[in-house]
């Protein structure tokens, strides 16, 4: 079982037995800097200098949950003898969702969603995160499909049509990472993230499935979702939209 990891207690036990600390102003032994845009194929490099979104958008038509990268940065110290007891094997994050306009979801709507785990839930994901300012890029659910298809049900079918008005529901996630150090929890700060979930955004309809043959297809979207964070051509299949579009041969 994991115990809670309190680095102001436990600051003087590590010093004395692994001769290294974190910060001992009460500050989480992990810190969440940005949400790193993914490169070709969806890969990351761990890099301080990587590009980041300040703010995310996400289509309702997406068949696939929206992804969150945070990149983080570890604050426990350790000498070199010291690097692999002190280096946090991240376990995933616990994430919290809330639409602050009320007109969305009611505030009875979203606590019920929360009991029911769909706006209220881990995320689990693994990455080594060494000591002495480390970094490593993580991946996990932020907005799952389960939301999508409440907000469908609430709202109606009729957001999804060709001809819907423009429909956009703001998002904020708070997220906080966790890990194993030794046998003991350690956590990140809570980190917010706005998401804008809408019916207008990120797909470029082109049409229906398939396009005419020679029909170019220029905007591919996210390398690992296209349905968030980027624009996409797609075509229209029924009340679906395809990302990327697909193209009669």
């Amino acid at each position: 079982m994991h115990r809670p990891f309190s680095i102001p207690a436990a600051c003087a036990l590590l010093a004395s037995v692994l001769g290294g600390c974190a910060a001992d102003n009460g500050d989480e032994g992990i810190f969440i800097t940005k949400n790193v845009v993914p490169g070709d194929g969806c890969t990351f490099a761990a890099s301080e200098s990587a590009p980041f979104l300040a703010h995310g958008t996400f289509s309702v038509f997406s068949p696939s949950n929206y992804r969150l990268h945070p990149q983080m940065k570890s604050k426990v110290t350790a000498t070199a003898a010291q690097e692999d007891a002190r280096t946090v094997i991240v376990e995933g994050a616990r994430v919290t969702l809330e639409f602050p306009d009320e007109s969305v979801l009611s505030a009875s709507q979203q606590d019920s969603l929360r009991n029911n785990g769909v706006m209220r839930f881990s995320s689990l994901f693994s990455a080594p995160l060494p000591p002495n300012g480390g970094i490593a890029d993580g991946e996990l659910d932020l907005i799952t499909t389960a939301l999508l298809d409440e907000l469908i049900a609430a709202k109606g079918n009729g957001i999804l049509a060709a001809d819907a008005p423009s429909f956009r529901a703001e998002l904020v996630a708070t997220v906080v990472v966790y890990g194993d150090m030794s046998g003991s929890e350690v956590t990140s700060q809570e980190f917010k993230y706005p998401v804008t979930i809408c019916n207008d955004c990120v797909v470029n309809e082109l049409g229906a499935c398939p396009l005419p043959m020679g029909t170019a297809v220029t905007n591919t979207g996210n390398s690992c979702n296209p349905y968030q964070d980027g624009n996409v051509d797609c075509c229209r299949m029924g009340a679906d939209v395809v990302c990327p579009a697909i193209v009669a041969p």
